[in-house]
């Protein structure tokens, strides 16, 4: 089984099939109720054209851009939250990957091409390339920690470290079962093993490389399918064997490494989360946006998407949604 770089046919064929044998352990913390009648999560605002023909967009957003990878133009979009335009059309290498910010930079993992790009967002140019030994097109998503790239290389199951100054592999951890997901938050690199269903989800310190945690968001039912993290809460995905329909959001206290609450969710979730202090935000491949408010942990509101979604992100007080019929961007609900 392939990442959910192959698409949703792939990912629907995992949730399906995705069996370790049956098990009635309990995941930990509290588990919340989805509220039987929820409110829109917000509007939206603006509607841009379409990016092009992709099923799956990586987006990262600040103040001041919002950046999207379309890894099959093998292109970097720049929109200026702004006046909701493209301002630039970047190139960088083919093939889908993930996209972060960090250390003055946009960084952007081209998995076909085998490498990193660093942009520049000054000038809106590739400055650099990290190229990375690859097969099979197995380089997944990207976080930035203060002094190091972090990258995933799902089919080899290794999380990879880079020096953004030598532009050097200066580690490979392995033995990380199908690790897809990675992202830095509460001081530490956090990164989510979607093969393993007994320490789904393991907390890294981003000096030593040491493992401070193997957490398992799923309890022993499914796998970690996704993660953001916060200074004050980290968001995974997850969900049950042979039961697709069962997935949910999960939220782990940094401060004791424990789940803390379970959201169940009404849909089958893509991977795809964003967080800020206005909600966490996902979607189904039906066209439904939903919103988990963080201070109440639980699911407060949703939105119909005019196409299919295929990436989100948050930034500059909205939230922007990747379909196949263009950029959408939503003001949350007050």
């Amino acid at each position: 089984m392939r990442h959910r770089f192959l698409g949703w046919a792939a990912l629907l064929c995992a949730l399906v099939f995705a069996a370790c044998g049956p098990s009635t352990a309990q995941t930990g913390g509290t588990t919340t109720q989805a509220t039987p009648t929820l409110r829109p999560a917000g509007t939206i605002s603006t509607t841009i054209s379409p990016l092009g023909l992709n099923d799956d967009y990586e987006i990262a957003a600040d103040d001041t851009a919002v950046w999207v990878h379309d890894g099959l133009a093998g292109t970097l979009l720049r929109i200026d939250p702004k006046t909701t335009a493209i301002v630039a059309t970047i190139r960088v290498g083919d093939g889908r990957g993930g996209v972060a910010l960090g250390l003055g930079a946009v960084w952007v993992v081209s998995s076909r091409a085998g490498l990193i790009s660093r942009v520049d967002p000054q000038t809106n140019t590739v400055v650099a390339t990290i190229p990375i030994e690859a097969e099979e097109e197995p380089l997944e998503n990207i976080a930035v920690s203060a002094n190091a790239i972090w990258l995933t290389d799902f089919i080899h199951s290794t999380l990879i470290r880079i020096d953004p100054q030598t532009k050097q592999v200066v580690a490979k951890l392995p033995n990380n079962p199908g690790v897809g997901w990675v992202s830095f938050g509460a001081g530490s690199v956090w990164a989510c093993n979607h093969h393993s269903d007994t320490q789904g989800l393991m907390r890294l310190d981003p000096i030593t490389n040491q493992v401070q945690a193997q957490i398992n968001p799923a309890g022993d039912k499914g796998f970690c399918g996704g993660v953001v993290a916060q200074a004050q809460a980290v968001w995974t995905i997850s969900f049950l064997n042979d039961q697709p329909e069962s997935l949910r959001v999960e939220r782990i206290d940094p401060a004791t490494n424990k789940v803390s609450a379970t959201i169940p969710m009404p849909g089958i979730l893509p991977g795809h989360l964003a967080a800020d202090a206005q909600g966490v935000w996902t979607f189904d491949p039906g066209g439904t946006l939903y919103r988990i408010d963080p201070t109440t942990n639980r699911l407060v509101g949703t939105l119909a998407l005019p196409g299919v979604p295929q990436g989100v992100g948050v930034g500059a007080g909205s939230v922007w949604v990747a379909t196949n019929n263009g950029m959408v961007r939503i003001t949350p609900a007050a």
